[in-house]
């Protein structure tokens, strides 16, 4: 028995490669994810301080949880793969009087010997994916944790069953849909797949309707906050139009080689277009699935980064040892630099007000020895900036016409809790405190006797550099590996349904070899097919994810956030790039090689 599934596995390297691929890059993934324990960051946080500490270790279990379920689905998808090109040898089986428990238990100890390869290059890759997310977090943090990288034995035993069990469903499921499949039904040849021609006005209204469609979806996407409450009309509308959009393109596809069939000899465009143009009619829903898939993939990548980056500039903002902000003055308490803030509302925006007198401690402080405008003017306080600066409101029964003063200003707080946009206006016009900030430049203890009097709450420099590490950790793991596992689904199953059409193209190429079309011309037909194939959905997700992080840009600055820096981008989709090229190469060499290659 292991000798046949031996010689099963090599004969048939080509198919299994893809599948072999896909297991190893779901086990790294997954062994990647569960080491977050043996993060040297992870390490260095107690979780017994702060919130987000604590809800990032939940939060990860939970999303394993979910990563386990996709990948099995990834599996058994990739699989089915599989099982298609063999049905034909599991239907020879039977014809020669093999008991279903030698399929069974071929199918088993194929999957076993597959299996075992893949977890062991599996957790190799993996200790070394972690390894890199671990250099990664690093570099996100302020201050180096100092503690060394652990080899992760939790990790190691939960990917070993949790993958030990999919592969044992897996391979019940395949057995089970052989079993239940008549000997005549595994003996037929694959269908040929059959585009339907429909009217030109036809897919040019399609088309038409569908791009406004997705016009309409990313404008409504872009408006503040539309996002967050309409978000399953927006992805409904958006993958609706995308499919009709696939669908109107395969039909354009079609029309195209029948008019311009004239230059078949010269060349193979009709033949790959007539290929392709039914490929997308048949696939079209799940073509639009992937676009989405992608989108969420990059999506995920770029958001996570950038975010990480956005609330690093926070930690540095972290500029006392203790703020506590009260409801009530403590001015007589240690030696502090007290402020007194008001709030407002300006056009639906939070608006912290301030006095002059204030406003000149807070500077001196600081040591700027800027000079200070005439009031009332603006100014922007913390890191993130861009926030709509407001030109004129009233404070009280005055209306005001603030100028913009266009200066560096630290954080109010430890918190950032009042960073933002602020006003500064004349001291006497100051009517009402209603929070007051005090900020320590050594570590304070309230005393007692405020305590029954006062509420009170402190922000300590170690918990707040604790919080936003949390923070930074929960971005950087849950973008990085969610947009790792859309990115890795999306591209198997471009990959399967390009596999899926080599029986159709191999009888295809052997068409066109007896009417004399040259080897040459045939490879370069089916590297435009796939290349093609695998370039629509990348442009169209490419489209979606930079309204995607448009709109992640608009909403984050109306929550007080802001990107920083481009550079999370363009190395977060440039991996997505390596990725994305690696499937399509194997996909390439394998399609070209099963094709070419078994011309008679």
């Amino acid at each position: 028995m292991i000798k046949i599934a031996f010689r099963n596995i090599t004969k048939s390297f080509r198919n299994y490669a893809l599948y072999f691929i896909t297991l190893v890059f779901a086990i790294a993934l997954f062994y990647a994810f569960n080491a977050f324990e043996s993060q040297s960051v992870v390490q260095s946080l107690d979780p017994t301080k702060g919130s987000i500490v604590s809800a990032f270790i939940r939060i990860v279990a939970l999303i394993s949880t979910v990563i386990a379920g996709v990948l099995f689905s990834l599996i058994l998808y990739s699989n089915q793969f599989i099982m298609r090109k063999r049905k034909q040898e599991m239907a020879l089986y039977q014809l020669l009087g093999s008991p279903y428990s030698f399929t069974f238990t071929l199918l088993f100890v194929e999957n076993l010997m597959i299996g075992t390869l893949a977890i062991l290059t599996g957790i190799t890759f993996g200790t070394g994916l972690s390894f890199l997310v671990d250099q990664l977090s690093q570099t996100l943090m302020t201050h180096s944790p100092g503690t060394p990288f652990l080899f992760s034995l939790y990790s190691l035993q939960h990917t070993i069953i949790t993958f030990t069990m999919i592969f044992l469903v897996v391979t019940c499921i395949s057995a089970l849909i052989l079993r239940n499949k008549p000997i005549v039904e595994l003996l037929k040849s694959p269908r040929k797949t059959m585009s339907k021609t429909q009217p030109l006005w036809r897919a040019l209204a399609i088309g038409f309707v569908s791009v406004i469609g997705l016009m309409y979806a990313y404008w409504w996407a872009l408006q503040p906050f539309a996002i967050l409450k309409y978000m399953p009309f927006i992805i409904i509308l958006g993958t609706t139009a995308t499919f009709g959009f696939f669908s109107s393109l395969a039909a354009l596809f079609s029309r195209w080689m029948n008019r311009h069939s004239k230059i078949f000899m010269r060349s193979l465009g009709p033949v790959a277009f007539r290929q392709l143009g039914a490929q997308l009619f048949t696939t079209s829903r799940m073509l639009s699935v992937i676009s989405i898939m992608l989108l969420l993939g990059m999506g995920a990548f770029a958001t996570s980064s950038n975010l990480s980056a956005t609330i690093q500039s926070r930690i540095q903002n972290t500029l006392y040892e203790s703020s506590t902000i009260s409801s009530d003055s403590l001015e007589n308490f240690g030696d502090a630099l007290i402020l007194n803030i008001d709030f407002m509302e300006v056009d639906g925006q939070h608006v912290n007000v301030m006095s002059r007198d204030d406003f000149e401690s807070f500077i001196a402080f600081h040591g700027n020895s800027q000079q200070i405008p005439q009031t009332p003017f603006v100014v922007e306080t913390g890191s993130q900036k861009g926030a709509a600066i407001p030109t004129h409101f009233f404070y009280g029964n005055k209306q005001l016409l603030p100028q913009h003063y266009e200066t560096t200003i630290p954080s109010l707080a430890n918190s950032g809790l009042f960073d933002g946009i602020l006003v500064v206006i004349d001291s006497e016009d100051f009517i009402e405190t209603q929070m007051t900030i005090h900020n320590y430049a050594t570590s304070v203890d309230l005393d007692t006797r405020y305590e029954s009097t006062i509420t009170t709450t402190t922000f300590t420099h170690d918990q707040v550099i604790q919080e936003l590490q949390g923070v930074i950790l929960l971005f950087t793991y849950i973008g990085f590996f969610v947009g790792f596992v859309f990115m890795l689904s999306a591209l198997v199953v471009l990959s399967l349904q390009q596999l899926f059409s080599n029986e159709e193209r191999i009888h295809d190429a052997i068409i066109l070899t007896n009417l004399g079309a040259s080897h040459s011309s045939q490879s370069w037909a089916l590297i435009f097919q796939v290349t093609l194939y695998f370039g629509l959905p990348l442009c169209i997700a490419s489209v979606h994810t930079f309204v995607g992080l448009q709109v992640m840009e608009i909403n984050l600055v109306q929550g007080g956030f802001q990107s920083i820096s481009n550079a999370p981008l363009q190395i977060s989709l440039a991996l997505c790039g390596v990725i994305y090229l690696v499937y399509y190469s194997v996909t390439l060499l394998t399609t070209r090689y099963s094709v070419l290659g078994n011309k008679t």
